[in-house]
């Protein structure tokens, strides 16, 4: 999984629990988390201060907690995405249509 699917896969998670997506900053906190960038790293990236990122980061977190009903933090994101996508697509294959011919 690479960060652009773990994007896709968030927002898709997102929209079906509150009906709305994760704003442009949210997703480059989400970007440089997962090249493991810190919050001063990410901010001189992206062009906003470490403190609001900080910030937003723990609002962030919070909320992906939230909707993923499982503890997440900066630290621990990439690896229960990785965990989330398989249980999703491990989901799918147990739905799988058989032949019934």
């Amino acid at each position: 999984m690479n960060i652009e699917e773990a994007i896709e896969l968030l927002q898709t998670l997102v929209f079906a629990q509150t009906s709305t997506y994760l704003n442009n900053l949210q997703i480059n906190l989400l970007r440089g988390s997962w090249q493991n960038q810190t919050y001063e790293q990410i901010a001189e990236t992206y062009c906003f201060s470490s403190a609001h990122a900080k910030t937003v980061g723990a609002k962030l977190w919070e909320f992906l907690s939230q909707v993923l009903d499982t503890k997440v933090n900066k630290k621990n994101f990439q690896l229960i995405l990785e965990r989330k996508a398989k249980e999703l697509a491990t989901d799918v294959a147990a739905d799988g249509v058989t032949d019934v011919t």
